[in-house]
């Protein structure tokens, strides 16, 4: 079982964009992160990037925070594992 004191920031939108950008941010001031986007393979890639560059922990998640339910399954499973400090929430709309 994982320590749960080690928190993260969770991030939306993470497979690219302004998403991977706060990844990088957040990453590069040692925060461990959840990423979370459809595309899980981007999220993959980007989870071993950031692990072997700045030595933290990434968990991802290929989400489409779109579907009906996806959100709350998402935070029943971080606040199970307890492992939320802070969230960085995006999401693009195109009109």
């Amino acid at each position: 079982m994982e320590n749960i004191d080690i928190k993260y920031t969770l991030i939306t939108g993470a497979s690219g964009g302004i998403g991977y950008e706060f990844a990088r941010i957040f990453a590069k001031e040692h925060h461990n992160l959840i990423l979370v986007a459809r595309n899980i393979d981007k999220l993959k890639h980007i989870k071993l990037e950031l692990e072997s560059k700045y030595k933290i922990i990434v968990r991802v998640f290929g989400i489409d925070l779109s579907k009906k339910d996806a959100a709350n399954e998402l935070y029943k499973k971080v606040k199970e594992e307890k492992w939320l400090f802070i969230i960085v929430y995006l999401q693009m709309y195109l009109i």
